[in-house]
């Protein structure tokens, strides 16, 4: 694709991250914009002061700097791709320890596999490094479609229903404490019960007291007492 294209794309990824991050300014991809840019006017400026068509380096010049811009749109478009998977990322990360993952897992299905997409993508990401603007543009480009609207559309979602999803979770998490404190009460009764229980079988067998015997004895004293005097 040439510089016009890419400029073009590079423009609208980093609108879209900015959608996803609240308007807020993805610095990064910008940056790159800003440096295509200066090389644009560099090249407009040989163009307007030379015959590039008979001077062959003010050519070679202005095309040099024509590529050196394509690939700065090239990079910007991945800098607004990354700014948008590492925002979503962290987003579902603070709404998990909120909310937990088996809560999130139940009311949205996709959650888990949009995770696990997340994580291929990045990988793919890391594996490419090695050719930054072919192999990496093709990935990002695929990013773009199909797994972008796919992540783009769990995030809104997700977000749209935060309040709501977090109060559930919360009304769970109320109800299992309550069933689990109710758990513990029962147990401890039925602790205190068997202590009780075993207190009482160890005084018996320690201390065993029968009256008809103690009578006796009382009786056979007052006998022995008597025949002494």
């Amino acid at each position: 694709m040439g510089l016009i294209e890419q400029w073009n794309i590079a423009e609208q990824r980093i609108k879209r991250a900015e959608q996803v991050r609240g308007n807020e300014i993805v610095a990064a991809a910008i940056f790159e914009l800003r440096y295509a840019g200066r090389k644009i006017v560099d090249s407009i400026e040989l163009v307007l002061n030379f015959d590039i068509g008979t001077n062959l380096d003010k050519r070679a010049a202005v095309l040099n700097f024509v590529a050196d811009a394509t690939e700065d749109c090239v990079k910007s478009k991945h800098d607004a791709i990354d700014a948008m998977l590492n925002f979503v990322t962290s987003w579902f990360d603070d709404i998990e320890k909120k909310v937990g993952p088996e809560q999130l897992q139940t009311i949205f299905p996709e959650y888990l596999k949009v995770l696990g997409l997340i994580a291929g993508i990045q990988e793919r990401i890391a594996e490419s490094r090695a050719d930054r603007n072919r192999l990496r543009d093709a990935i990002y480009n695929r990013i773009d479609g199909e797994e972008y609207e796919r992540i783009l559309n769990l995030f809104v979602t997700m977000k749209n229903s935060q309040d709501r999803v977090t109060l559930i979770a919360q009304k769970n998490r109320d109800k299992a404490r309550k069933e689990a404190l109710w758990k513990y009460i029962l147990l401890a009764a039925g602790l205190s019960g068997w202590v009780t229980l075993l207190i009482g079988q160890y005084r018996q067998s320690s201390f065993p007291f029968d009256a008809n015997l103690f009578h006796e004895k009382a009786q056979g004293s007052q006998l022995k007492s008597g025949s002494n005097h």
